[in-house]
């Protein structure tokens, strides 16, 4: 067997692909903790209605600045009227509105509204030689296919000449953007979901599922593939909104929009909803290609409701992630009105004395921490062994929190014997919580193993490890 590569890119553990061996040691899934001062933006003018949700948030690699676009509902009630609006703040916090003066808003431009459909989702792409192309969206262009525009700055948009481009759509649209390893641009889709669609008799589960194009040119898409689909373990009524899929060190994970509705099937015309009816909360996925997935943490949500009679007890909509140094950013849309039209309709005003609407969240991962691999409660021993490698760069590093215990090392030749000059007595153990830590030995090098295969053994005494590297 060929030997893994350890370089620069972080090695995790949503599954075992670099794992050979482990003795009491549990790999469990985090969840991000949600900001103490949510929600982090309520509706407030007039064209925001009672609910808006993020789309999409960037941060300006020049100045460092936060740029936020999120969808605005005016009014949910016939005749329904929306907008793509923008925002900006120097933490990603508090927001502020720009007055861009690009839309008329009941007789004035003073407002923060985007030239554009409302319902576009687009990706920043640097690496476009065009300037006026940098930022590329696709959108509803009608109730079954989407079109494509292309921006120069994200607040105007000009749509392509010969739209539609993708036909037989859903009303649910995500991008990946341009994908390196695939040398295209990756969208997920929901296919077509008209009341003829055979895809009703196929999967009874839930019609709602999620496919995959590909484009080198972000006009001329590929056929749809199915990748993620309800199936016989998901409780009945389990349907897929949306799924956001953000690459990271090397693999993908995504957040899975899951839309429960009742067991009739029924959908928006529910008479009388409850319990988890008509609710949306957010799975965790994880893949290797981007194409065949696994729901981390047994299907359990990975982002849930808030309490009820909360804010967010409804609706946990979370939006593309933001990967940052120190952290991993989810901003979310929080409501609490269910996804049923009555109720939906409802936002904005008060029953029963509370607001009803929605309003925007933030959560946050460490960075690498999807995954964890801890002891199991009261082990007196604990440790996990890679499968073999090679060591191209001049240290080892790791991402560890041992601020209450400690996490040490060794180098194993091919055969699980330690090296000389790196038996685990002569480690510098961790004691620290660090994102990026070096690990040492005393009198040893790396350097001198010259790529020579080996494998990593780590000890964690009441240590959690996130993430190793070599750089």
């Amino acid at each position: 067997m060929t030997a893994l590569v350890l370089d620069a890119q972080r090695q995790l553990f949503a599954d075992t692909h670099v794992i050979g061996e482990m003795f009491a040691i549990e790999r469990s899934v985090l969840s991000p903790e949600r900001h103490p001062g949510n929600p982090i933006m309520s509706p407030e003018m007039p064209w925001e209605g009672g609910f808006i949700d993020p789309v999409k948030v960037l941060r300006d690699t020049d100045s460092g600045q936060f740029r936020l676009w999120y969808r605005a509902w005016t009014s949910i009630r016939p005749p329904v009227e929306r907008h793509l609006c923008y925002a900006t703040s120097a933490d990603g916090i508090s927001w502020e509105r720009p007055e861009l003066g690009l839309v008329e808003f009941h007789g004035s431009r003073a407002n923060n509204l985007v030239q554009s459909r409302p319902d576009m989702y687009f990706i920043h792409d640097p690496r476009e030689p065009d300037s006026s192309r940098r930022f590329k969206a696709v959108g509803r262009f009608d109730t079954e296919s989407l079109c494509a525009a292309f921006s120069p700055d994200g607040l105007r948009w000009t749509e392509y000449e010969a739209n539609p481009v993708i036909d037989k759509i859903g009303d649910a649209h995500t991008l990946l953007g341009w994908d390196e390893r695939q040398s295209a641009y990756v969208g997920y889709f929901r296919p077509y979901e008209g009341l003829d669609d055979p895809i009703r008799d196929e999967y009874p589960m839930g019609f709602r599922r999620i496919g995959r194009c590909t484009s080198t040119d972000f006009i001329h898409w590929s056929p749809m593939e199915m990748v993620l689909v309800p199936d016989a373990h998901d409780p009945v009524g389990t349907q897929f909104y949306e799924m956001y899929v953000t690459p990271y060190e090397g693999v993908y994970f995504s957040t899975v929009l899951v839309l429960h509705i009742d067991r009739g099937l029924r959908d928006y015309d529910q008479p009388n909803p409850e319990g988890m009816e008509q609710t949306i909360d957010v799975q965790l996925a994880f893949s290797r290609d981007g194409i065949h997935w696994t729901r981390l943490g047994d299907r359990h949500p990975w982002l849930a409701l808030g309490p009820s009679q909360s804010w967010e007890d409804r609706h946990v909509y979370a939006q593309p992630l933001l990967v940052l140094d120190d952290e991993i950013r989810v901003y979310y849309q929080g409501a609490n009105v269910r996804h049923e039209i009555q109720e939906l309709r409802l936002s904005g005003e008060r029953v029963e004395g509370r607001w009803r609407g929605s309003r925007v969240g933030l959560a946050r991962l460490r960075r690498d921490g999807w995954v964890v691999a801890r002891p199991e409660p009261h082990a007196a021993e604990a440790w996990m062994t890679t499968k073999t490698l090679t060591i191209s760069g001049e240290r080892l590093w790791v991402n560890a929190d041992a601020s209450t215990g400690s996490l040490e090392a060794e180098i194993l030749d091919e055969g699980s014997r330690p090296l000389p000059g790196f038996e685990r007595s002569r480690c510098v153990a961790l004691t620290d919580d660090a994102l990026a830590a070096p690990l040492a030995w005393r009198d040893a090098d790396i350097r001198s193993l010259g790529g020579r295969p080996v494998r990593l053994r780590f000890y964690l005494n009441g240590a959690s490890l996130y993430s190793f590297w070599s750089s």
